[in-house]
């Protein structure tokens, strides 16, 4: 009869206890930490640079219409080592999510034990050995019960901080398409400029050679013969310079897809047409299209959960522990009914005095917060003055562009003008070479002019953000490494075909 009082008194026990935990649950629920979603800082309702309507359409390189620029950029995506680690750090990022997030799941461990001991005891002098046995297996269970949000709020500052890492590697994508879209366009310009300081050099040994015969027949003074061979010494190093920097920029080209940099890839030595003006869309689109902006907002949702946990840390924390199994001396009697053993346990821990740790945590806290709430604001500002330092930057380099070929023009029809009149015997032929040179000199500073039109434009669409080319494939990247084949590369010091000047 006892022994039906005392099970009739644990099952009730047990009942009570079950219910307040369901209670202590239900008011977890109720008090969990909400999600933290910042206010961005104040918009402009438009921008103030020059900007067509709409929005800037996706696959922003596509717009060069380059297919070797496209068929790289597919390479890159595949092959460069930045964006692999970036891609390594997105799974670890997700992989700390899992972890964090088992904190708030309840842990079960089975356990299974033994043990065999003998001892030897000394009886009114007669030695008694004695042999003990135990054995026993368990299912132990553990459960922190999240009553302040204290585990959702980590689990949420978690997760944001996997999106920071997200994004960045987002960032790493599209910079990595802008600097192979630059290091492209500029090989294709340094290309070029070898190829004219090379007609320099080559124009101005024809002058030297030239000057040193109207010398030696008492026609010119040794001023001008001077004069041109310091020329000439100075187009000579111009031409080793700009070869030193297209083998750099085709270098960089192939280390940006992920080859071994052996400046040996083939690059054109023309530039594209510069594409249509790009849509600049609404200064409040940024959020949504720039990578950057969107770590920043992370790091911040990141920071406000991470002061939820820290407030949370205040407050008494809940813990369950439940273990069953079965126990026994005799290994073969072990999973008998009759050595069936469970308890369930819990504890209820509220932090005191600590000598003001907690309260300064949530003090750095909520100075932390307010400092990533000043980055969020700071780095949207700068977004949006690259925005308009790009639109601001595209109508300037449009004007230099228009200006570069109206001199380089005039230069050609004067080269022109100055030939024609050496072939009727009334002009000289270092005129003839002076103004060849001078036009040379006018269709380099044009491919300066519009190289900058391109990377302006490269600049702009990161700053807009926004996709740069679609997910790769294997197709694509087939199809990069035979456009771009070492085997069939030209040397930089000897560019394949030579570009149009301008028209006269």
């Amino acid at each position: 009869m006892t022994q039906s009082r005392w099970d009739r008194d644990g099952v009730a026990m047990t009942a009570r206890l079950i219910l307040g935990i369901t209670l202590l649950i239900l008011a977890a629920c109720g008090t969990a930490a909400r999600p933290v979603h910042p206010e961005p800082p104040a918009l402009p309702a438009a921008w103030s640079g020059p900007a067509l309507a709409g929005t800037p359409a996706p696959g922003w390189l596509a717009a060069f219409a380059d297919p070797g620029l496209d068929a790289l950029a597919a390479e890159a995506l595949i092959s460069n080592h930045d964006l692999r680690a970036a891609a390594a750090r997105v799974d670890a990022a997700a992989a700390q999510v899992r972890i964090v997030a088992g904190d708030r799941a309840p842990a079960l461990l089975a356990r299974a034990d033994g043990r065999r001991a003998r001892q030897n005891f000394n009886f009114a002098g007669e030695q008694i050995a004695f042999t003990d046995s135990a054995w026993g297996i368990s299912l132990d269970l553990s459960w922190e019960i999240d009553l302040w949000g204290r585990l959702r709020a980590a689990e949420a500052a978690v997760a944001a901080d996997a999106a920071v890492v997200a994004a960045d590697a987002v960032g790493v994508r599209e910079s990595l398409a802008g600097q192979l879209a630059k290091a492209w366009f500029g090989a294709r310009a340094a290309g070029r400029q070898t190829q004219l300081a090379r007609e320099a050099a080559d124009n101005l040994l024809a002058a030297v050679a030239l000057a040193d015969e109207r010398y030696r027949a008492g026609l010119l003074g040794a001023e001008t013969v001077r004069e041109l061979r310091s020329a000439l010494a100075r187009a000579t190093d111009a031409l080793a310079v700009a070869r030193a920097r297209q083998g750099a920029l085709t270098r960089q080209v192939e280390v940006l897809v992920g080859r071994h940099p052996t400046a040996t890839a083939s690059i054109p030595v023309d530039l594209p047409p510069l594409p249509a003006p790009v849509p600049a869309g609404l200064p409040a689109d940024l959020l949504g299209r720039r990578p950057d902006l969107a770590a920043a907002e992370r790091r911040l949702i990141a920071s406000g959960n991470r002061l939820a946990e820290a407030r949370a840390n205040l407050y008494p924390r809940l813990a369950l522990t439940a273990s069953g199994g079965f126990a026994s001396n005799q290994l073969g009697e072990l999973l008998r009914a009759d050595n069936l053993v469970w308890s369930l346990a819990g504890n209820l821990l509220q932090p005191i005095v600590q000598g003001g740790k907690l309260q300064a945590n949530v003090a750095r806290s909520q100075a932390e917060h307010r400092v990533l709430a000043h980055a969020f604001a700071a780095v949207v500002a700068r977004a949006l003055a690259e925005v308009e330092d790009a639109l601001g930057g595209g109508a300037i380099a449009a004007e230099r562009t228009a200006a570069q070929e109206r001199i380089a023009g005039e230069a050609a029809a004067l080269a022109r003008l100055a030939g024609e009149r050496h072939a009727a015997g009334i002009g000289d032929a270092l005129a003839v070479l002076a103004a060849r040179r001078g036009a040379l000199d006018s269709e380099s500073e044009v491919i300066a002019a519009r190289l900058s039109q391109l990377v302006n434009r490269v600049d702009l669409h990161l700053a807009l953000g926004g996709e740069a080319v679609a997910p790769p494939s294997a197709t694509s990247a087939t199809s990069a490494t035979s456009a771009t084949s070492p085997t069939s590369a030209t040397s930089p010091t000897s560019p394949a075909a030579p570009a149009t000047g301008p028209a006269p």
